[in-house]
């Protein structure tokens, strides 16, 4: 990608609620993508559970609490679970940019999204550029 060594990525699975806290004051991210489910007031982390559990519930007031605290600001969330574009709004309350599911997504299409719209944003293309280009090739 045109812009590779601009791009660092920090994989973070079975987060809770004080390592997102970590993960935004230490790391620093300008993104957070979020890959998992929602419901109409959490979103539902991987607990690591290999018997399909729930997950881990982390409220959304909460998350966005957490997104909006630190000195270092995101620029973008993208929300990559089914129908999480109606938080949208909540989200845009504490960051410029956020990206989600009208919809049911299925897996093969959430990693087919991510990929395309992260190479695009690597490519050098601009957000709304990278989203268009991932829901072509969803």
């Amino acid at each position: 990608a045109l812009h590779r060594d601009l791009i660092e990525i920090e994989h973070a699975p079975d987060v809770t609620a004080e390592d997102l806290l970590d993960q935004l004051t230490s790391f620093q991210p300008h993104v957070i993508h979020f890959s998992g489910h929602v419901t109409a007031n959490v979103l539902v982390f991987d607990d690591g559970s290999v018997k399909g559990g729930i997950g881990r519930e982390i409220p959304i007031a909460t998350i966005m609490r957490a997104v909006s605290a630190p000195d270092q600001k995101l620029s973008l969330v993208v929300l990559n679970a089914c129908e999480s574009a109606t938080h949208l709004e909540t989200f845009l309350g504490g960051v410029p940019m956020a990206i989600g599911m009208a919809a049911a997504v299925g897996d093969a299409d959430a990693i087919t999204f991510a990929t395309r719209f992260y190479r695009s944003l690597c490519d050098g293309q601009s957000v709304e550029s990278a989203l268009a280009v991932a829901r072509v090739d969803m």
